[in-house]
């Protein structure tokens, strides 16, 4: 696919200065060319990028997530719209009256302003077509793999009854420590399952594969579906199928996994600590 240099040099030039505001590059009345070579500097620099990434909503992470999924990490204009909104694409003068970078109208509207996604002419299906893409360069620069618990996703979480401090069972005369056993194969609690099962979803949208009676997934698939998943081990793709069906996200008819459009596109337009939950709510019925 398409680096960034060369998206930058296929966009409107009215969109450099957009872009060189928002990655915090000092255009001026520099060339076109001098701008592009100031952006490619400050997108490509890992630290910037993670900070850019980090300043997403969870839902405009979601998309971008869905796109980097994909083959080529790109797919076709007509589909990206439908899950994620249109771009306006404008020149110069409206762009200074919309302000699209400021008050985007949708998901991809608010990527494309910042410069995480390009739009050019590819392969699509048997010809060639528009379509939304990621350059191969920036998404390497971009944290597209990190995930985690964070105070602002956790803080809509319901609590529980969490204990009380100098909480001790009933009878005892005082609290004590007691040693730990050790633990192997430790793995940290994360949110990565939300970014896979927006993944699982774009792929049965595309592909539909088929299942068998279990609703188990043909193992010949399972390479192309988990070279996207952010955990890649080869149980992930059965488990997110049988959550999403669970969830109702997900359904099966003559043998083919669908999404389920109404349901999907609500978990979708949820934020991602109610997302979460609805993953684990499913998981625990």
């Amino acid at each position: 696919m398409r680096n960034l240099q060369t998206m930058l040099r296929d966009a409107d030039a009215a969109l450099l200065p957009i872009l060189a505001k928002r990655w915090g590059v000092a255009a001026g009345k520099a060339s076109s060319e001098d701008v592009i070579a100031g952006l490619l500097t400050a997108m490509l620099d890992p630290a910037r990028a993670e900070k850019v990434y980090d300043a997403l909503n969870d839902e405009q992470r979601g998309a971008l997530q869905t796109l980097n999924g994909f083959k080529n990490r790109a797919m076709p204009a007509m589909m990206f719209e439908r899950m994620f909104g249109e771009v306006r694409l404008m020149g110069a003068g409206k762009l200074e009256r919309e302000k699209p970078h400021e008050n985007p109208t949708s998901l991809a509207e608010a990527l494309y302003y910042r410069g995480l996604v390009g739009k050019a002419n590819d392969k699509v299906g048997g010809g060639i077509g528009p379509v939304f893409y990621i350059p191969d360069d920036l998404a390497q620069a971009l944290p597209t793999r990190k995930t985690g618990y964070s105070a602002a996703a956790l803080e809509s979480l319901p609590g529980g009854d969490a204990p009380e401090a100098g909480f001790a069972p009933t009878g005892a005369t005082s609290v004590q420590v007691l040693p730990l056993e050790d633990v192997e194969n430790i793995r940290q609690a994360d949110t990565s399952i939300v970014d896979d099962m927006t993944t699982l979803l774009a792929y049965l949208q595309l592909y539909a594969p088929t299942v068998d009676a279990d609703y188990t997934l043909d193992e010949a698939l399972l390479p192309g579906l988990q070279a996207h998943l952010l955990v890649t081990d080869a149980h992930r793709a059965q488990f997110l199928i049988a959550v999403g069906i669970t969830a109702e996200l997900v359904e099966v008819q003559a043998g083919k996994v669908y999404p389920r459009r109404a349901e999907a596109r609500r978990w979708l337009a949820e934020k991602r600590a109610p997302q979460l939950k609805w993953l684990a709510d499913a998981w625990l019925t």
